[in-house]
């Protein structure tokens, strides 16, 4: 139902002081705060004015239509004696003053300061009141520059527009769910500013959602530069995250870096680059849970030159290497690059490189001395080289590769070995740990003895030096034939060329040594020390006697577990031992069995035990007296003896 309002009056009526209508009463108009006059007038128009003063009827009535301006109203009766003024009188406005004031404020808050004109306070104590547009301006979305997220327009410029803000102020760039279209590289160019702020970031939702669509084209997807060559490295502190990257023609990288320290990537998926991510002086960085796949190498990291850094201090954990075309990792000239998780897997099968493998870091150790850690990684199916190949020729370094698991899956793709240690120069050498790991085949796969596991070559005096433990070899063809931890010497290609022992070991020698290690006795070491042998030599035996079956008593019968039967023994430090249990047809507390002399307690025993009242599990207790005696409480009809022992007196 429509609404109606209340008329206002249709004219204007005065009255004198006694009640009675103002005939003859005069209304002067002014413009408001002066004594120009100011028309009024007869009707909804400005056509006709009325006369200044307007004079009342008989009814002390008249027709006053007031403009858009402000009046000072003088009210006086017919003699023109004062009866009251008032300033600043407004008319109503008309519905087309109301039609442009609306219109306007529409305009206003239309345009691109309107979020200006509207506030906000968060909620919660001593919150800040502000505009929606400072709020809104927190984030800094690729959209507010144009871009649209369709797969179908050129986000490019407008994303790097996004990009260039957000490095002025230190801001994340905010790729909501799309797909951005892009025909030429992104930057974030840090150059400017090697200090640890205003730098930008970049984000979507998730891997999943937010996705950037290199064409093909000579380009890299995004690079974020550092320093010059001639300058300190940059404190980057800059996250991308969520967001996935793809070329369509393995041409130029996803993501990459030059002279930078700091950096984090998270979730964030790469696919089909000449790299994945690739890196010139780039240090100090972490990469989170990301996955480079379907490229031609995965992730590349190298020295630049210049005043910048090796590839040091580089960790992986929980990404995914996989699908890469050539090689999964190549690490050149770092220290301490790490995997923690994650998997490494599929690499090199359908690339046109002569040398292709899953992980290699080549000449490490120029700027420290621990090439690299592994910790449970996923290895399979990869081909070429070496799941992981740690290569030197330049410095001395170590690696230690735990809890990993290394598959051979399929007749056509394998690795020559799981893991290669190759060290080559007067002065290198390689010290490797391994520890954990497990190597396995199945599926087409057939064992090979030119496949070891683990392999170590020692060239033009290199030392390769490999240790390992607690790890299982599935194949006894494929078990590393290197000895385990003796050091290899180059020149020959890491032949063992004798073996001595010093006492108490005693070798043959040759390059296939006997080894051996005599008995002590009580002047010689042996497998004892001679004052362990004269310490224990004359210790009571403590062969084991063997189990003696119980004599159940009062309708007690064994219970069948475990598989021995219910019995009991005492070792050589007279300590009786039980097993089993036993059974009884309805609830009892009499006496089950009873242990001979010599098998009995100086005390009368309670113990807590596994026991069933009615067939129903419960807590019971079993007593063991000085005489022997053995019952249940409180009432049962099984309990277990398992775990059961004392001293005896």
């Amino acid at each position: 139902m429509a609404t109606a309002t209340l008329s206002p009056a249709p004219k204007l009526q005065f009255f004198d002081a006694n009640g009675n209508p103002l005939v003859g009463g005069k209304l002067y108009s002014y413009a408001a705060g002066t004594s120009t006059p100011l028309a009024t007038y007869t009707g909804n128009t400005t056509t006709t004015a009325n006369s200044n003063p307007v004079v009342l009827d008989s009814r002390g009535e008249a027709g006053v239509w007031l403009s858009s301006s402000y009046y000072k109203l003088k009210l006086t009766d017919s003699n023109n004696v004062e009866i009251w003024t008032v300033d600043n009188v407004g008319g109503f406005a008309t519905m087309a003053d109301l039609t442009a004031a609306i219109a306007a404020l529409t305009a206003s808050l239309a345009a691109s300061s309107g979020s200006s004109m509207i506030g906000f306070i968060q909620a919660g104590t001593s919150a800040v009141a502000t505009t929606a547009q400072a709020k809104m301006r927190e984030t800094i979305s690729v959209k507010d520059f144009g871009a649209v997220g369709d797969d179908s327009h050129d986000d490019t410029t407008n994303i790097q527009a996004a990009i260039n803000y957000a490095n002025t102020i230190g801001g994340d760039v905010y790729f909501p769910a799309g797909i951005y279209k892009i025909t030429n590289g992104l930057t974030i160019n840090n150059s400017g500013d090697i200090l640890d702020v205003y730098k930008a970031s970049m984000y979507g939702d998730s891997s999943s959602s937010a996705r950037i669509h290199g064409m093909a084209g000579s380009y890299d997807m995004l690079t974020i530069t550092g320093g010059s060559a001639s300058t300190a490295g940059v404190e980057s502190h800059q996250v991308i995250r969520g967001l996935f990257f793809v070329k369509e023609d393995y041409v130029g990288f996803c993501i990459g870096g030059d002279n930078l320290a700091f950096l984090s990537l998270e979730d964030v998926s790469c696919f089909n680059g000449a790299y994945s991510f690739y890196a010139t002086d780039v240090l100090s960085s972490v990469f989170y849970n990301c996955v480079f796949r379907q490229a031609t190498i995965g992730m590349r990291a190298e020295y630049g030159g210049g005043v910048g850094s090796y590839p040091n201090a580089l960790t992986m954990v929980g990404c995914v290497i996989g699908n890469c075309r050539d090689a999964g990792v190549w690490i050149i000239g770092g220290t301490t690059f790490n995997m923690f998780g994650g998997s490494v897997e599929s690499n090199g099968i359908d690339g046109s490189s002569a040398t292709k493998f899953g992980v290699l870091l080549n000449n490490s150790g120029f700027q420290g001395s621990v090439s690299g850690n592994f910790s449970g990684v996923y290895f399979e199916n990869n081909v070429g080289t070496a799941d992981i190949w740690l290569a030197n020729s330049a410095q001395p370094a170590a690696a230690s590769i735990s809890g990993c698991s290394f598959a051979r899956i399929s007749s056509s793709y394998y690795v020559t070995n799981n893991i290669l240690v190759e060290t080559s120069g007067a002065g290198v050498t390689q010290s490797v740990s391994v520890a954990g790991c497990g190597f396995k085949y199945f599926n087409t796969y057939v064992p090979n003895s030119g496949r070891k596991y683990i392999n170590a070559i020692s060239t033009s005096s290199g030392v390769s030096t490999v240790a390992w433990s607690g790890c299982v070899f599935q194949s006894a063809t494929e078990t590393p034939t290197i000895a385990n931890e003796i050091q290899l010497t180059g020149g020959g290609g890491g032949y063992v060329t004798a073996v001595t022992g010093t006492s108490p070991v005693v070798s043959s020698g040759g390059t296939t040594p006997a080894i051996s290690l005599p008995a002590s006795s009580g002047s010689t070491n042996g497998y004892l020390s001679s004052t362990d042998w004269n310490t224990f030599n004359g210790k009571a035996s403590t062969a084991f006697p063997g189990w003696n079956s119980v004599t159940f008593q009062n309708s007690w019968s064994d219970a069948g577990f475990p598989s021995p039967l219910c019995s009991y023994y005492k070792d050589a430090f007279s300590v009786v031992r039980l097993q089993g249990g036993a059974i009884h047809s309805g609830n009892s507390t009499a006496t089950i069995f009873t242990l001979p002399s010599g098998y009995r307690p100086a005390s009368t025993l309670i113990i807590l035990v596994y026991g069933e009242a009615s067939s129903v599990a419960t807590l019971s207790i079993i007593t063991i007296t000085t005489a022997g005696a053995v019952s249940m409480l409180p009432s049962g009809n099984v309990v277990s003896f398992n775990n059961v022992s004392f001293q005896t007196n």
